[in-house]
């Protein structure tokens, strides 16, 4: 299912963190995958390796893509508002 490809592309892209997953085709097996930019390397791994684990355990092809702005700020807002943040990072 849709739900089990999404955790096992999760897990084959660990340690990077990512934001959302969005089923973009069913049919084709085709899955978006949102990450900061920061993570956008340690998701996709060296020489490609995450990207290639993530799709052959899964089954499904995956298109990375950073979240528009907006979803930035509430990223953003959220991560500030958590309190084991330090002062100093909650100023950007």
């Amino acid at each position: 299912s849709g739900e089990d490809a999404k955790a096992l592309v999760a897990a084959s892209l660990a340690p990077a963190k990512t934001l959302r997953m969005e089923i973009e085709d069913q049919e084709k097996n085709v899955m978006r995958v949102f990450v900061e930019e920061s993570e956008m390397a340690g998701a996709v791994g060296k020489d490609g390796i995450n990207l290639k684990l993530a799709t052959e355990v899964s089954g499904w092809n995956i298109i990375f893509d950073v979240p528009p702005p907006q979803e930035k700020v509430k990223t953003q807002a959220v991560t500030a508002a958590d309190p084991g943040v330090a002062l100093e990072d909650k100023d950007g």
